[in-house]
């Protein structure tokens, strides 16, 4: 099946920006092989369904009354929204 992250091109646009002393820049966007296929455009219903779940464990609400629980779990850490449950920040 294609997938998903990149709409099965294989490829995928890196944006990012960079903070220095005259404050923030645009950096020129890179093009990479897709993290999620390899490059390949294509993967298996099983890591649909991984991606899928990985994508919904993530907040979506908005985290409304900005309140977080910190968590530690093994070797990683973050925090959850207190309003839906689900993660806002990992690391």
């Amino acid at each position: 099946m294609n997938c998903p992250t990149c709409d099965g091109k294989g490829k995928m646009v890196i944006k990012g920006r960079t903070l220095d002393a005259n404050g923030w820049h645009d950096d020129p966007p890179v093009t990479i092989d897709c993290i999620d296929c390899k490059g390949e455009g294509e993967i298996t219903k099983e890591k649909a369904k991984e991606l899928q779940e990985m994508r919904d464990a993530w907040c979506s609400c908005g985290n409304p009354s900005g309140e977080v629980d910190y968590y530690e779990f093994g070797h990683t850490h973050g925090y959850d929204c207190r309003d839906c449950g689900k993660i806002i920040q990992t690391g």
